[in-house]
């Protein structure tokens, strides 16, 4: 008896469990987050799980989202190391340990300037005159600006020549 009741179910249910798979858009995979940073092409529509996270992302074909809206991933801040000058020329080197596709946003803390560049070191020509400046580099992506990780004073004594 408990195998025909068992029969019966299976025969009842595998049409509604088949429905459901040829209706579905998109299947969730459950995936390492080491596997979710090596998604080399991922398909527009496509949405995981990263277990570490325990969150979905959904590609939209040129972002990837967290399903709570969020833009991913987020903008991250360099480590200045060091500011050279060079003639009229200012150096920037700094490291962004994230290794993110973004750009970077150097900001002259002492006044609205503001210089977009893309990787380091970046070359701004800035002539600057005798004083004290304060920078600082932000991370910039789609997902807008991130907050300083750090800044540098560097200090003129002369005037650039």
């Amino acid at each position: 008896m408990k195998i025909i009741f068992s029969i019966l179910i299976i025969c009842f249910l595998l049409p509604i469990q088949i429905k459901a798979l040829d209706n579905s858009i998109s299947t969730i995979t459950s995936i390492s987050k080491n596997e979710f940073d090596n998604i080399k092409n991922p398909i527009i529509g496509q949405i995981v799980l990263v277990k570490e996270d325990a969150t979905l992302y959904y590609y939209n074909g040129k972002n990837w989202l967290r399903l709570k809206g969020e833009c991913f991933p987020e903008p991250s801040s360099p480590k200045i190391d060091s500011i050279i000058l060079s003639g009229n020329n200012t150096l920037f080197y700094f490291n962004d340990e994230n290794k993110t596709t973004q750009q970077y946003l150097i900001k002259n803390l002492d006044s609205n300037n503001e210089y977009l560049v893309k990787e380091s070191p970046a070359k701004i020509n800035l002539n600057l005159k005798k004083g004290v400046y304060n920078f600082t580099i932000l991370g910039k992506n789609e997902c807008g600006l991130s907050g300083p990780r750090s800044s540098k004073n560097i200090v003129i004594i002369e005037e650039q020549k």
